[in-house]
């Protein structure tokens, strides 16, 4: 991503200890440092820091809107990404599973999406990252996960077991397991 120059943000009501104070704010590479800059006159307008979403699902619904209408992933990451910036999220970890279950939650499917999100970074407005959501039970797949996290960058892994409760359903509801 094109650096941006310093700025100076002055005149908007700034969240600052707890209380809105016209109080300025000047970034440089992406930091707020203290000191001199071109400035942008904010009267009128507030200035509030970024919301920083940890476990974020709803990008799915903007993958595949529904099952049978996939829509094309760095398309659906933009879209995601730009209602993320335009509701306050300045940081968000898509949370995509590699699991043993398949089609969007496959390795495969996980890998996918890190490289779409690759792909279109530098464009979003949001830092979008990816958590994986590892199934304990893939073991045979550790050396391709562990390949995934070094290639994209992922600094967020949490493992999860869902094979409980699969082997719930697969007994009390097996029609909706086969889904």
């Amino acid at each position: 991503m094109p650096r941006l120059p310093p700025l100076r943000l002055t005149h908007a009501q700034t969240l600052i200890g707890g209380a809105l104070a016209d109080h300025p704010v000047t970034i440089a590479d992406g930091v707020i440092v203290d000191g001199p800059a071109p400035e942008v006159d904010l009267t009128g307008y507030i200035l509030l820091p970024g919301i920083i979403d940890l476990h974020g699902d709803g990008f799915e619904r903007h993958l595949s809107p529904r099952p049978s209408a996939p829509f094309e992933p760095k398309k659906a990451l933009a879209s995601a990404a730009a209602e993320l910036a335009v509701n306050g999220v300045t940081t968000a970890w898509f949370a995509q599973s590699w699991s043993w279950e398949g089609g969007f939650r496959s390795g495969p499917a996980c890998e996918a999406l890190l490289e779409a999100l690759q792909e279109v970074r530098a464009q979003v407005l949001a830092d979008v990252r990816v958590q994986i959501r590892l199934e304990t039970h893939v073991i045979d797949q550790h050396a391709a996960v562990r390949a995934a996290v070094t290639r994209f960058g992922v600094d967020y892994v949490v493992f999860n077991n869902h094979l409980p409760e699969a082997m719930d359903m697969a007994r009390d509801q097996p029609e909706r397991f086969a889904q």
